[in-house]
């Protein structure tokens, strides 16, 4: 658990990590891919687009 720790923290700072896991290449890829993007992704919704909800209720 110790060593899942400290890939991951390694990862998460940008330091390189030799490993010959392929899932650790393909986050140390997908991390390449994300910092690549920039500053100007992001994962949030503009604010001026509208949000709508969705209610599911059973039948009678």
């Amino acid at each position: 658990m110790a060593e899942t720790d400290a890939v991951l923290e390694a990862l998460s700072l940008r330091k390189p990590v030799a490993s010959l896991d392929a899932m650790v290449g393909l986050l140390s890829a997908l991390i390449d891919d994300v910092d690549q993007q920039g500053p100007s992704a992001s994962i949030t919704p503009p604010t001026d687009q509208r949000r709508s909800s969705v209610s599911i209720t059973p039948s009678t």
